[in-house]
């Protein structure tokens, strides 16, 4: 699962290299954690292991999470003092993993298909 991998190196990048201000180290050192929690359910999922789906349904969730509690109740006020491009950044990123979501949660898995045929 790419998306996942990317993700997780993005946010570990951002907590080594792009702390953010204003907030306190514990942000940064969320950042990385999430970023390492991503990598190793993106190795889990490639392996193949049983019961991972539902870990990446609730990481993918919760990354919407965060941008819906960000944006909408925390400071919807700071949505229009942000650029365009950091909105458009916004919205592709929950839509994107909206759409992973409904295809792990609707798509069947090929291994689980090929079982049930033979």
């Amino acid at each position: 699962m790419s998306w996942l991998t990317i993700r997780g190196l993005l946010w570990i990048s951002e907590a080594l290299f792009f702390p953010e201000t204003g907030y306190t180290w514990h942000a940064s050192l969320i950042d990385g954690l999430l970023g390492l929690f991503c990598i190793s359910l993106a190795v889990q999922f490639w392996i193949g292991i049983v019961g991972i789906r539902l870990p990446v349904v609730i990481m993918l969730l919760m990354h919407f999470g965060i941008h819906l509690y960000r944006w909408a109740i925390l400071d919807p006020s700071g949505w229009w003092t942000i650029t365009t491009m950091q909105r458009l950044q916004v919205i592709f990123e929950s839509s994107v993993s909206m759409v992973l979501i409904g295809l792990l949660v609707l798509v069947p898995r090929l291994h689980v298909i090929q079982s049930v045929q033979k």
